[in-house]
């Protein structure tokens, strides 16, 4: 599973945190590759009225780390924008805004965001999924300045309070298809 793909589930993620998640929540994602290696992303979120401050920290395989720390503020109306800088495994930060629209009804939602980089490059996320009944499924597509893509799919079951576990497939930029299993606590 790719850093990549990681971030796109996170950025679903915070849309639905600032919409229906809890004041304070902490997490753990371990995703597991097709050749059984493994990835682990600790999420902490802070709401408070329609802010959210996150911090997130995913060790790789090789031990290193990459960082991502955040500052998002919805409207009310589905909307957010904000900030969030990521250092990544070699050490190099970088700060870009953010904002995207997020709206559910009737065990459905839909997610469009945009991430705009220090250069001005524009990175487009939009996706949808389903909700109920202890089971879920979604997918995302990334559109990158360059005109490539990268789509996810994704389905689960929640396997307890605040836990979750699923299989994933994406679709990286080159064509090459991967798939993985993810687990999820808090």
């Amino acid at each position: 599973m790719s850093a990549a793909s990681l971030k796109l589930l996170a950025a679903v993620g915070l849309g639905l945190s600032l919409t229906i998640g809890p004041t304070a929540l902490a997490g753990q994602t371990t995703l597991t590759g097709s050749g059984g290696q493994s990835l682990t992303t600790q999420t902490t979120r802070q709401r408070t009225g329609t802010s959210l401050q996150f911090q997130r920290s995913t060790t790789y395989p090789s031990g290193k780390t990459a960082n991502t720390t955040g500052n998002l503020t919805g409207d009310g109306q589905g909307g957010y924008s904000g900030t969030a800088t990521h250092t990544n495994r070699q050490g190099t930060a970088n700060t870009y805004e953010i904002e995207g629209q997020f709206s559910q009804s009737n065990g459905t939602y839909q997610h469009q965001g945009m991430r705009t980089g220090p250069n001005g490059r524009q990175v487009m996320v939009n996706g949808s999924g389903t909700y109920g009944n202890g089971q879920f499924s979604g997918d995302r597509t990334v559109a990158f300045p360059n005109g490539q893509t990268r789509s996810t799919q994704f389905s689960g079951q929640r396997t307890g309070p605040g836990a979750a576990s699923g299989s994933l497939q994406v679709t990286g930029r080159n064509g090459k298809v991967r798939s993985g299993t993810f687990q999820h606590s808090r």
